[in-house]
């Protein structure tokens, strides 16, 4: 069968900016300021059901005059529905939500997406999440972020701390340059030692 490739963004879209970081409320602190002082709108992927609305509320706590809701998979469709309604008109700016968000949701004021123990998520799935952002001419943010000492998975076979990253030892670099070719960004841009995405690509 003939196969139909389409290899070239939309018009006006850019390529969405991608950090890998340990996790620190300063940092999600900062990227949700930063998203909000341009009147737009932030996922929080959080897939724990059972502790979800304990975060939103620590995350209330970091930025309390923004308006913040949670919403997952195992909440009746009706509330579900207005939760999203409401979130798509804009009559709230933040969504902790869990990986419902990984398929069918376009909303294009939505351009910054921080994930929680991103290291739990395989490759593909992060991909697609991320995707989920920089669907407007704006410029998205992606913040990939897990716990500090913690061994990140490499598809599920990872071995070494992000502090072995980048300190440079061989299994975990050869890590961290498949994530960076995934994502389409240089080894440098992906560990915040540049701000230009194409430099030094491997």
């Amino acid at each position: 069968r003939d196969l139909s490739v389409i290899d070239t963004p939309p018009v006006n879209r850019y390529p969405v900016q991608t950090y890998v970081a340990s996790e620190n409320d300063f940092l999600i602190k900062d990227a949700i300021y930063k998203e909000l002082t341009r009147n737009g709108q932030v996922f929080i992927l959080y897939n724990r059901i059972e502790t979800i609305e304990k975060f939103m509320n620590h995350i209330q706590q970091l930025v309390p005059d923004a308006r913040i809701n949670f919403a997952h998979g195992q909440m009746d469709k009706d509330t579900l529905d207005d939760i999203m309604d409401d979130f798509i008109n804009n009559k709230f700016d933040i969504l902790v939500c869990t990986t419902i968000i990984e398929s069918g949701i376009d909303i294009p004021n939505v351009n910054t997406l921080i994930i929680h123990d991103a290291d739990r998520f395989g490759l593909s799935q992060l991909y697609q999440i991320r995707g989920r952002v920089g669907r407007s001419d704006k410029i998205a943010y992606a913040y990939l972020l897990y716990e500090q000492n913690k061994m990140l998975n490499d598809c599920g076979a990872g071995a070494r701390t992000i502090q072995n990253i980048l300190s440079g030892s061989s299994p975990s670099i050869d890590k961290i340059y498949k994530i960076a070719d995934y994502f389409d960004v240089s080894v440098d841009y992906l560990l915040g030692r540049t701000d230009n995405p194409d430099s030094h690509k491997k």
